[in-house]
Order: structure tokens, then C-alpha cells, then sequence
């Protein structure tokens, strides 16, 4: 979506997270009605998830758009290399999840003294 339409990256997790949820509601009505849910997995992945998507969409807000692109290029090649199931895949996984926790410790302070407004000296 970010190569064919010209939008800004925030706006496109935006729209992937509408898109997911419309998806899920559909999906999950479906799967009532035809009797075959497990509640307790729900109930964790709603309990998991909207606390994620809220922080998540806040801190997209917050990034630089180059940022967010390579976050965004990051999630989909370790999806792609999870989906073809490599040897040592969760190795990678994790390492990389390490990473991106380290990236993210690293900008917090980084983030909070480039918004602080600098004292004006007195002359």
C-alpha cells in the first residue's frame, strides 16, 4: 500500500488496523454462528490486542515516517521468513524482537529530551 497509493505510513497502519478489525468481526460472526469458537482464546486475544493496537497506534503518530517504514518492511520480512519456516526461524524471530526492544528503550529518552522546550538563556 505504501508504494501504490501515496500515502504517509501512519495512515496505512491506520487503514490496516480498520481493515483487520472489519475482518475480525466478519469472521468471527461467522465462526458463532456456525458454533466453532473458543471463547477463552478469544477473550485473550481481545485482551491482549486492544491495549496493543492502542499503544501501537500512538506511538505511530509519534515516529518519524522513515522509521515507521523500516518498522513496517522489519514486520513483513520476519512474517514472510516465520510463514516459509526456515530452520532456526524462531531463533531469528526472537533476536529480532530483542532488537527492536533495544531500538525502542534507545528512542524513549531520545524521543522525550527532543520534545522538552530548551530553557531561553537570559542575556
Amino acid at each position: 500500500m505504501l508504494i501504490v497509493f501515496p500515502l504517509r505510513a501512519a495512515k496505512v497502519v491506520g487503514a490496516d488496523i480498520f481493515h483487520a478489525a472489519a475482518l475480525l468481526w466478519v469472521a468471527g460472526a461467522g465462526h458463532f454462528l456456525a458454533g466453532n469458537v473458543d471463547l477463552d482464546a478469544v477473550g485473550w486475544l481481545v485482551l491482549g490486542s486492544v491495549p496493543g493496537v492502542l499503544i501501537a497506534s500512538q506511538f505511530t503518530l509519534r515516529m518519524p515516517e522513515r522509521t515507521l517504514r523500516v518498522g513496517l518492511a522489519a514486520v513483513l520480512l520476519l512474517s514472510g521468513i516465520k510463514l516459509l519456516d526456515f530452520p532456526h526461524s524462531d531463533v531469528a524471530l526472537v533476536a529480532a524482537a530483542a532488537v527492536v526492544v533495544a531500538a525502542f528503550a534507545a528512542w524513549g529518552p531520545v524521543a522525550r529530551t527532543a520534545r522538552r522546550p530548551r530553557p531561553e538563556t537570559v542575556a
